[in-house]
């Protein structure tokens, strides 16, 4: 583990085994064990796009993925969309990034107060650029919340509600990407 010149570990995450799964907490102070400086917070814009890309930079090296690279690059974008939504609007939650051989998968979850009712999913994905931007790049897209569960199907324009979930507070947004040729590996 890493130590800052404050004295803070750089990052408390949890490593899993395969496909391997890096799961990070934040609110609104802090982004893992990472204390946000009261001058970033200071300033009024979103941390979380510097704090998500100085990480996933991270991950990507420790996977032998060369995170500049344009397909990476182009996922993270997507990525720092779901995880400034839920900064933004709930101010704390947890992001886990997957990766498998061809695919990577997101998962962000908040424990705000979610989305009421079916109207309300569909109004945010139209209205909400951002989500509404993820769920046409992603290759599945799942939306979790109050005990509903709505997704991507190909064909359908609107998200459709397909069962019940253990998400009863809160959201939870997956979506994922696969890579057809396998993700941009590091060249030696």
């Amino acid at each position: 583990m890493k130590i800052n010149a404050e004295g803070f570990p750089t990052y408390s995450e949890q490593r899993e085994q395969a496909p391997r799964v890096f799961t990070i907490d934040f609110d609104k102070r802090r982004f893992g064990s990472e204390e946000i400086s009261e001058r970033v917070l200071a300033t009024g814009y979103s941390w979380i796009p510097g704090a998500v890309g100085h990480w996933w930079d991270r991950i990507c090296l420790e996977n032998t993925l060369d995170a500049k690279e344009k397909k990476l690059q182009n996922f993270l974008y997507y990525f720092i969309e779901i995880a400034r939504n839920a900064q933004e609007s709930v101010e704390k939650g947890t992001l886990k990034v997957m990766f498998d051989t061809h695919t990577i998968t997101v998962v962000v979850e908040d424990g705000g107060e979610g989305f009421p009712d079916a109207e309300s999913v569909k109004y945010a994905i139209d209205i909400e650029h951002g989500l509404w931007q993820v769920k046409r790049y992603s290759d599945t897209f799942i939306l979790e919340t109050n005990g509903k569960k709505y997704q991507k199907v190909k064909g359908q324009k609107y998200l459709v509600e397909s069962s019940d979930t253990d998400v009863q507070h809160g959201t939870r947004v997956t979506f994922s990407k696969v890579f057809l040729r396998g993700l941009p590996a590091i060249s030696s």
